[in-house]
Order: C-alpha cells, then structure tokens, then sequence
C-alpha cells in the first residue's frame, strides 16, 4: 500500500514534511476540487483580463521601438497601428460577451432558470448596465461593430524631452459625435449618456472600468454564492503546508510512495494548487 506525505519539492529535491492521514487526504481533495472549480468558471473573467493587459504590453512595446526607431509616422505605420488597436478593442468585446454569456448559462443550468442565483446574477448585470458607462457602451459598442464596423478612435503620438531622454506618450481617444452620427440603436440608457461624454473621451479609461465592471459582477456573484468554500479549501491547504496568506507558489504536492520489492522508492506526486490562490485574491480584491 503506498504511503501519502507532504512534499516541498525544490528543483530536483523532494522534501518529506509530514505523513497524510486518509481523512486529510479527503479534506485534501475536497479542498482541491472547490479550487479547481473556482478555476475553471474564473477562466473566461481570466481571458478578459489577459487580454487586457496584453494589449497595454504590446502598445507599450510598440511604443518603444517608434521612440526608438527615429521614424516619422507614415500612413502606412498609421495603418498598421489602428488595426493593431481595432483587434485589440474586438478581442475585448468578445471575450467580455463570451464571458458573460458563459457565467448565465452556467449558473442556468446548475441552479436553475427560476433559482435566487440567476435572479441575483441578472440583477447584477442589470445594475451594472444601469449604473456603469463603461459596461452599458461596450454592450452596445459590439452591437456597433456588427452593425457599422470598428469604432473611430483617434489617436496621437507625442515625443516630449522629459530629463535626458525623450518620452513618447500615446493618446487613444473615441470621437463622441462620429459614434453618435453613425449609428441610430444606443438604447434609451447608452444615448444620453454617451451625448454627455466629452467630444473625444479616452480608450485607456473606459477599458480599465470596463475590466473593473466584470470583476465586480462576478466578485459579488461569487461571494453570494461559493466564494465562501473556496476561501475555506485555501485556508485549509495554507494551514497544512504551514504558509501565510498571499503564498501563491508552485512548490508542495502530496506524495504517494511505493517500497518496491527491490528495496527501491517510488513516488508519485499530486501537485497543490497553490498557484491558483493569487486568482482568488484578484477576485476578493473587488469585494
């Protein structure tokens, strides 16, 4: 019968810290179960923000090398750059529809079309429509898309000699009149709002709210619903391998060793996944 340890493993060494009992070994299991469930409805909310912060990387990226190059912007470079941000802003808005339209289907089908979980889910998306711009205009934005094509964005790049060097700030800007003139299907929420912004209102900011908004719905569906037993699954696997909250590494499994009949080790490792602990904190973190 093969023995279960706690095991730090530390590049090639394995280090033995305790024996597992086999009701820990349940505990064990549930616990990893609640976070590997959390995981996986966290994926799309996750793909959001990848997406996200991949498209401030790679325009900061692209930045540097035109600060770099000593290149005048050509309409070709132009060309290229506005189609650089058009996938991004579409890559945004449809993972943000892919993730919403998952969570209602998910919560439909575990709890029930008439259940208190999808009523609180639809009212947070409600409110979020309500009270939110940037969650209200991107809903319509892809309508926008389907129906016109990307959004006008206009954009500037400035070279400033700041100390020693010379900085290169990005301006990325919606026109507020050309998404008014093209496009008649706002809505009764979106329009006055969108008539209220300034004529030319900023990208970056309205993606940041945006990115926030989602972590909020689902933050707060969550605590409504399993947030509870996810945080307890963390705590407990803390507590056993003996770490402080805000420990998210991937450096202890559950070890099964085996004596083989040739006096020889073997063991097989089932990996805690404490990496995942850092999601859970970016979810708490809009709480």
């Amino acid at each position: 019968m093969k023995e279960a340890v706690l095991v730090k493993v530390n590049g090639e060494d394995i280090n033995r810290q305790q024996k597992i009992s086999q009701e820990e070994l349940e505990r064990i299991e549930q616990a990893k179960h609640e976070i590997f469930e959390f995981n996986r409805e966290y994926q799309l909310l996750d793909y959001v923000n990848e997406n996200y912060h991949s498209f401030l990387c790679e325009l900061q990226n692209q930045i540097h090398v035109h600060n770099h190059s000593g290149e005048v912007l050509t309409p070709f470079s132009y060309d290229e750059f506005i189609r650089f941000i058009n996938r991004s802003l579409l890559n945004l808005l449809t993972s943000m529809r892919t993730m919403t339209d998952h969570l209602e289907a998910r919560v439909k089908c575990i709890y029930g079309s008439e259940s208190e979980e999808w009523l609180n889910l639809k009212q947070l998306f409600s409110q979020a429509f309500d009270n939110e711009f940037s969650y209200c205009f991107a809903s319509k934005l892809r309508n926008f898309v389907q129906h016109v094509g990307m959004p006008p964005i206009h954009f500037s790049l400035d070279d400033t000699f700041e100390s020693t060097q010379i900085e290169c700030h990005v301006k990325l800007e919606f026109s507020r009149d050309e998404l008014l003139k093209s496009y008649d299907s706002w809505g009764a929420i979106v329009k006055p709002r969108l008539q209220a912004q300034t004529e030319f209102f900023c990208v970056f900011k309205f993606l940041e709210s945006l990115v926030n908004s989602l972590f909020d719905i689902y933050a707060r569906f969550k605590k409504a619903t399993s947030l509870s037993r996810v945080q307890e699954a963390r705590s407990y696997i803390l507590q056993l391998i003996n770490e402080p909250k805000g420990y998210a590494s991937n450096e202890y499994a559950v070890g099964y060793i085996d004596h083989c009949e040739d006096g020889k080790l073997s063991i097989e490792l089932s990996w805690l996944p404490a990496t995942l602990f850092g999601k859970l904190e970016l979810v708490e973190q809009h709480l």
